[in-house]
């Protein structure tokens, strides 16, 4: 997964976030559409992970993904949908998570209590 301000990347058309196969080409069965920033800024991308359950979480300066809310973090479900099941639902139970992000210099760490089992876990971000 790479994330950014590009538009394009190998050759292929992709805004913001793509995702590569083991020899570095561009998956193109993968394509986020739309994503939009806050008085017409430039969108970008600038944090990614993969989650144990195949989930996407990114976060970076937009305000939308494919028309749904995503105020600067977002969770893909692997195919390039955005789910719109509850905002900021990190463990997919459909209940809201609470998260704190935590801003420390480069090693800045996001911090969420998940819905689902009240386990605390955070991640690096920056």
């Amino acid at each position: 997964m790479v994330g950014g301000t590009f538009l394009s990347i190998g050759g292929a058309g992709r805004l913001k976030i793509a995702r590569l196969n083991s020899t570095g080409s561009v998956d193109t069965a993968f394509s986020v559409g739309g994503i939009t920033a806050e008085n017409n800024a430039d969108p970008e991308v600038d944090d990614i992970s993969v989650l144990r359950n195949g989930k996407i979480l990114f976060a970076g300066e937009f305000n939308t993904l494919n028309s749904v809310d995503a105020n600067r973090v977002a969770r893909l479900v692997g195919t390039a949908v955005a789910q719109n099941s509850a905002p900021f639902d990190f463990d997919g139970d459909g209940r809201t998570d609470i998260g704190i992000f935590r801003p420390v210099g480069a090693a800045s760490e996001w911090w969420i209590n998940r819905s689902g089992n009240g386990q605390t876990f955070a991640l690096q971000f920056g």
